[in-house]
């Protein structure tokens, strides 16, 4: 279809990911909405945020908005913000000094946070890629960053490049 008539060598696959959306009650509401929209600053955010989510994306979504927001909520499921990464997004947040940032961690239990304006997800990302069957015609398709598994955008550039390299 989309590659037909062509004479390739190979075929580089490199579709992304997008956000996670967790199965909880009022997700679809109009004041919920995901990273990439706050960050790529597709939307403002309003004064009372809560981001679900405290790992490497929460945080740092928490850390944009604290400048702008008079109070930014982190929900967390696990017992420590930002596990995974360096330690200098959750230090510069504890240590902010802003008026209201509060952590709810081990948040695993419904509960009430009035007053709220947006609520921003950031619980992960899954694989986007269309092209999951062979690609006919084609005998060397390589499957690289996001679109094989998502992960951190370090490791798809690096994947990227790899496959690149060596084509």
């Amino acid at each position: 279809a989309i590659l037909n008539g062509g004479n390739y060598d190979a075929v580089i696959i490199a579709t992304g990911a997008e956000p996670a959306k967790p199965g909880i009650p009022g997700i679809d509401s109009k004041n919920v909405c995901y990273v990439p929209d706050i960050l790529g600053c597709k939307r403002a955010a309003g004064d009372n945020c809560v981001v679900i989510g405290g790992g490497e994306a929460g945080t740092e979504t928490a850390a944009f908005l604290l400048p702008i927001n008079k109070s930014v909520t982190i929900l967390e499921a696990d017992k420590e913000l930002a596990a995974v990464v360096d330690e200098q997004i959750t230090i510069a947040l504890e240590n902010t000094g802003a008026e209201e940032i509060q952590f709810h961690k081990k948040a695993s239990s419904f509960f009430t946070i009035n007053g709220v304006s947006d609520v921003i997800v950031a619980v992960g990302t899954k694989s986007v890629n269309p092209f999951k069957k062979k690609i006919p015609g084609i005998s060397k398709v390589e499957i690289v960053g996001d679109a094989a598994a998502a992960k951190d955008g370090l490791a798809a550039t690096a994947a990227g490049f790899r496959v690149g390299y060596y084509i």
